[in-house]
């Protein structure tokens, strides 16, 4: 499994690349959704207090399907 901060890392890059390049393509009749930008953002917002905690060695708890568990 990926850190927080590895994981924060994938978010940003992919959120440029969404405010580079939009949110869809098309090709012919076809299309594709690249990413929700919200989401993106969301998950950004999730991510950096574990990414900062990681950095300052400091054990937080996360929530997993409702269950609270030591992160690593």
């Amino acid at each position: 499994m990926s850190t927080a901060t590895e994981q924060l890392a994938e978010v940003n890059a992919a959120i440029t690349k969404v405010l580079a390049a939009g949110q869809s393509l098309k090709r012919g009749d076809g299309g594709a959704t690249l990413a929700d930008i919200n989401i993106l953002f969301k998950e950004r917002q999730r991510l950096q207090p574990l990414a900062d905690a990681e950095a300052a060695g400091i054990d937080l708890p996360v929530i997993r399907h409702g269950l609270p568990v030591r992160a690593r």
